[in-house]
């Protein structure tokens, strides 16, 4: 509720509770204070109870506000190097930060991303700060490409991360067509023999219906025996989707984390298995 709202809100309380207080003291003497209290506090109930969606989203909003904010705090790269732009097609604060802490406490050392930004940036800096890991990102948009390998390059970071510069394909996998990373391009994440984790953030949603889909069916095989795949935006229906038919199929526990998108969390495990 804004303060011009509030205002307002408070304001009508008090004309309501005011008449009916005068009313009520006109008939029936002495009882004047109480009925307008009476009709304050229910003029208050009844405003609250009907803004009672918009206060929640507005509260909401600054829970997620602040916990990005702290996320940030923690995870911004502080080196000398040009700025990173953080946009809104980013992987957001909270959930890169709980990410790169599950591959640290774990120890992984081998992370492939769908898309790449901030996030290939920050797990290669991670990677060379810990002194081993590699992640391999894959993007669709070469000119984006070409300007997180600089970002990667700015912060000696190049031996820690890969940009396979892939263009969006036809896809056929499960009775479904997808718009999905060229396989000829991403050989080099192909050929992985293990992989420790999967960050799905690609491709864009509206590429087409269920779009990131393919990527544990692509790279289940080479998924460690303790592994994790998380997939952002996970407040989205078909991302919801998504999560349930990799659960479904391939035997992998899911849970949606509430960072300011959602991400689902799949993991899979020996002590998880039913």
């Amino acid at each position: 509720m804004s303060v011009m709202k509030g205002a307002k809100f408070s304001a009508v309380c008090l004309i309501v509770g005011c008449g009916v207080g005068i009313g009520v003291e006109q008939i029936a003497k002495g009882y004047g204070a109480l009925a307008g209290s009476v009709a304050a506090v229910s003029a208050a109930l009844f405003f609250i109870h009907r803004w009672k969606d918009a206060l929640w989203a507005q509260i909401f909003r600054n829970y997620y506000f602040i916990q990005e904010a702290a996320a940030m705090a923690v995870i911004y790269p502080k080196e000398e190097a040009p700025i990173l732009p953080w946009s809104i097609w980013a992987l957001a604060p909270d959930a890169l930060l709980r990410f790169v802490g599950m591959v640290r406490i774990n120890g992984w050392t081998t992370v492939v991303e769908f898309g790449s930004g901030i996030s290939t940036v920050v797990l290669a800096r991670e990677f060379k700060l810990t002194g081993k890991g590699h992640v391999y990102a894959l993007e669709h948009d070469a000119k984006w490409a070409d300007f997180v390998w600089q970002m990667l390059s700015e912060r000696g970071l190049t031996e820690y991360a890969t940009v396979l510069t892939a263009p969006l394909a036809a896809l056929s996998l499960d009775g479904r067509t997808f718009q999905w990373y060229a396989k000829e391009s991403i050989q080099p994440a192909l050929a992985l023999g293990r992989i420790d984790a999967l960050l799905v953030d690609g491709p864009k949603g509206d590429t087409c219906p269920l779009a990131r889909y393919p990527a544990l069916p692509t790279f289940l095989n080479q998924m460690g025996e303790s592994s994790l795949v998380v997939l952002d935006d996970g407040k989205r229906p078909e991302e919801a989707q998504i999560a349930a038919m990799w659960s479904e199929m391939f035997g992998v526990k899911a849970a949606l984390q509430d960072t300011s998108r959602g991400q689902w969390e799949l993991f899979r495990a020996p002590w998880l298995k039913s």
